[in-house]
């Protein structure tokens, strides 16, 4: 071989090297561009494809009035009653549990229903001094479509109102009235919404008087003394 053969074979060498290079570089930079894009593509579907599941059976409607926001709700095929409960009702409102469904203008229509859920997310207009809860009531045909009801939650216990009770040196104490008279008792409570629930030391039929501060123990109860009967 010649020296001239010898340095274009050298040379040839070096193309062919620079050529492979270039041709890696071109390779890792399209398998670059192609994650990208996937990732794009996928950020995309992300926020185009979501699935969300319904909490009921019922029919999807879609609503194209904005072009730019369609709107999709799911129309149930059975009634529900969603209302809300306080912070401090919470824990009272469990999955299953019986409530009353009463009719706000017919307040003699009423049905007998049980909670089918309990939201743990408080609702948008909760604020740091009143956090609200939803939850779901099952509902009959004895309501219509949209009719404003009210629900309420059947408690353990006896329901005075505030004024009949009195904390004394960290005791629940009501006036009952045995055999005409104003008897002290002290009862075991919790406090509700407008009242106060006795759930120790209170029997049904028990006569309480309203207006504790308005009796002494041992006094006799006439009928100016507010009594009322719980049966």
């Amino acid at each position: 071989m010649t020296k001239l053969q010898a340095q274009v074979g050298i040379q040839q060498e070096a193309l062919n090297q620079d050529a492979v290079t270039q041709a890696k570089m071109a390779l890792s930079d399209a398998q670059n561009d192609l994650q990208a894009a996937q990732a794009k593509v996928t950020n995309i579907q992300g926020k185009v494809a979501k699935t969300v599941t319904a909490k009921f059976d019922g029919v999807v409607d879609l609503d194209q009035t904005n072009p730019d926001a369609p709107k999709l709700q799911v129309l149930s095929q059975t009634k529900h009653v969603v209302t809300t409960v306080s912070d401090g009702d919470y824990d009272k409102v469990k999955p299953d549990a019986k409530v009353t469904v009463n009719g706000v203008s017919d307040h003699d229509k009423k049905t007998a229903q049980r909670v089918l859920e309990v939201s743990a997310v408080p609702t948008k207009d909760s604020n740091r001094k009143l956090a609200k809860y939803e939850f779901t009531v099952s509902l009959d045909d004895t309501f219509r479509y949209g009719q404003p009801v009210t629900v309420s939650l059947a408690q353990p216990g006896i329901v005075v109102p505030k004024s009949a009770v009195k904390t004394i040196n960290g005791q629940t104490v009501v006036y009952r009235v045995v055999n005409g008279k104003a008897v002290k008792t002290v009862v075991d409570s919790h406090v509700g919404n407008n009242n106060v629930i006795v759930t120790a030391n209170l029997a049904e039929n028990d006569r309480v008087v309203t207006d504790y501060d308005s009796a002494k123990d041992g006094e006799a109860i006439d009928g100016a003394n507010s009594v009322i009967e719980y049966q």
